[in-house]
């Protein structure tokens, strides 16, 4: 019942799926809040905090939380005594859905589409507008009978690009990213 849930929530929560993957990653060895908020930088202006998509995982039993037994009863999940670390369910998520294996996946099952889509993340690197992508690749998304919605929705379901005020490359992205 886990997976279906960490599923649930991270395909559902999209925007989240990199910070999510991270935390599930970092926290394989119990990792306190504070380790959590330095080594995971959200956007200033983001309406959740760490603390809520912490919640979110435990909710969907990819983290557990546990205090340290010399915490005392006043320690709680904000106070450097608590851990969270990734359950096992967390773990196979993080397996299963590792960011490379994805795109991987994507330019195999898309191998005559795999170049054009380097060319997108390269060209994604700095955030772009839909029309600024459709000028560039359309013509070459047509000649396969597609469109460059096509190719964005793929990218955004292996987790390598995102809208973030424009179609932007993400960090796990950029390393099959190609210019011209």
């Amino acid at each position: 019942m886990s997976k279906e849930k960490i599923d649930k929530l991270i395909f559902g929560a999209s925007r989240f799926r990199s910070v999510f993957h991270k935390i599930l990653v970092y926290c394989e060895t119990p990792k306190t809040l504070n380790m959590l908020e330095d080594a995971v930088k959200l956007d200033q202006n983001e309406l959740f905090g760490i603390q809520v998509l912490l919640e979110w995982l435990e909710e969907a039993g990819a983290i557990s939380f546990e205090l340290n037994r010399d915490s005392g009863d006043e320690a709680g999940k904000d106070s450097g005594q608590a851990a969270w670390t990734t359950t096992e369910s967390g773990l196979e998520y993080v397996r299963e859905h590792n960011p490379d294996n994805r795109i991987l996946k994507l330019f195999d099952e898309e191998n005559e589409s795999a170049v054009l889509m380097k060319q997108l993340l390269g060209f994604c690197i700095v955030p772009r507008k839909l029309s600024e992508l459709e000028d560039e690749f359309n013509k070459h998304a047509k000649e396969k009978g597609l469109t460059v919605n096509y190719y964005l929705s793929a990218l955004e379901s292996a987790g390598v690009i995102k809208w973030d005020n424009g179609w932007k490359t993400e960090k796990e992205g950029e390393k099959y990213a190609v210019n011209g």
